[in-house]
């Protein structure tokens, strides 16, 4: 499976380049953002644009 191929809820998970530094920067990769997408917990703040889907880890 290609990171293209990754997609929450039918919709493509796209970093922007700064954000696939900070993820590797963590040890993260896009596996670990579905994950936490799947089965994190919301932990939505004001300030959000609408829409915008935020997930804290377990």
């Amino acid at each position: 499976m290609k990171y293209l191929d990754i997609a929450y809820k039918g919709l493509p998970l796209r970093p922007t380049k700064s954000a696939y530094y900070e993820l590797k920067d963590l040890g993260m990769d896009l596996y670990d953002i579905l994950q936490i997408l799947e089965d994190g917990y919301d932990c939505s703040s004001a300030g959000r644009k609408e829409g915008t889907i935020e997930k804290c880890r377990y």
